[in-house]
């Protein structure tokens, strides 16, 4: 199926990957619209460098946002807003795409009323701490008209192999009807499962295909301008998380739109697992 009317968003921020990232994304998706390539106020010469000729290829524009540290979500929010087609396909700025990946992801990103993100990414160094890091996911059941939220602990997978949950492609509209990411989600983790979390609540179906391969490295580059570790970031934004959901917060930072999904009307109780302290 030939991929049309498709905008690719790449957030960074001093990453010198981001070239072999978006030329393998241009090479593996040749029916490209464009790629929105949004800088957090990037100062590291080679990144800054890969910018600069990224620039000059045909369908790149670099997108300007200097921040304080790094807001992945505000990122990914700008590029919601600039991007103009019809689809969306959100990305890291370490990932190698191929065509097969999305051949994968496409067909299934097409289907009525999905959100569908990247099944397995492959490290290139098998030995990375990204892998052995403990996981959480959610699941959703019904308990006498209320809506349960169980925050639990993902299955492990192969030992080079984590999911790509924020690899995703949907269509643009469906994101921005979310409101896009939430702002509170700081620093490195849950921001792409929160989306997830909140586009299931409002009807959306998530499914995942497709397998890419992330450039390895280690995890000082995760959480570069804060002095936490990943883990108490991502557990610190499963809390935020699930307080803005209990108090009805079911929307993302962006403006909301005509076309807003509709809010889910049944009460939500949340289970966690206890390591992660009181919400």
């Amino acid at each position: 199926m030939a991929v049309v009317n498709l905008t690719a968003i790449m957030p960074v921020k001093d990453r010198a990957e981001v070239a072999a990232s978006a030329r393998s994304l241009l090479a593996a998706c040749p029916g490209l619209s464009a790629l929105l390539i949004c800088d957090g106020g990037s100062t590291q010469p080679q990144c800054c460098a890969a910018l600069r000729m990224l620039a000059q290829e045909p369908g790149v524009q670099v997108l300007r946002r200097p921040q304080t540290g790094f807001n992945k979500a505000e990122l990914l929010n700008d590029g919601l807003q600039a991007a103009r087609s019809e689809w969306v396909l959100l990305t890291d700025a370490d990932i190698l795409w191929s065509a097969a990946a999305i051949a994968a992801l496409w067909p299934v990103a097409r289907s009525p009323r999905t959100v569908a993100t990247i099944a397995t990414v492959q490290e290139t160094l098998p030995t990375t701490a990204t892998c052995p890091r403990r996981r959480y996911t959610y699941q959703l059941a019904w308990d006498n008209g209320v809506q349960v939220i169980a925050i639990v602990t993902e299955p492990e997978m192969a030992t080079a192999a984590r999911p790509g949950c924020g690899l995703l492609c949907a269509r643009r509209a469906t994101l921005l009807a979310l409101g896009g990411y939430k702002h509170i989600l700081t620093g490195w983790g849950w921001e792409d499962r929160d989306l997830l979390l909140r586009a299931e609540l409002c009807g959306e179906r998530w499914l995942t295909a497709g397998t890419v391969q992330h450039c390895s490295h280690s995890d000082v580059w995760r959480n570069q301008f804060t002095a936490d570790s990943p883990t108490a970031t991502r557990d610190q934004n499963i809390v935020r998380s699930l307080r803005s959901l209990e108090q009805g917060q079911f929307w993302g930072d962006l403006i909301p739109t005509d076309t807003q999904l509709a809010t889910p009307l049944a009460p939500v109780r949340i289970t966690w697992p206890p390591e992660l302290g009181q919400i």
